[in-house]
């Protein structure tokens, strides 16, 4: 994908970021972790949108907890 991000592709990298913590929480571990959940956007989104995974984790960790 395009390293630019516009709003639906920002839309699906936090999609997918709900997703995967969904995944993570209903694993043997239920627990996600930030690290694998970038790894995973980085091989499918790139790196830009890998660093826009990080920061909306970061800022909104209370609501996705």
């Amino acid at each position: 994908m395009s390293e630019s991000c516009g709003y639906e592709q920002q839309q699906a990298i936090f999609d997918r970021v709900h997703e995967l913590m969904s995944k993570g929480k209903a694993s043997g571990a239920k627990a996600w972790s930030m690290n694998k959940i970038v790894d995973i956007i980085n091989k499918e989104f790139g790196p830009t949108s890998s660093v826009m995974a990080r920061l909306y984790i970061v800022e909104n960790y209370q609501m996705l907890r």
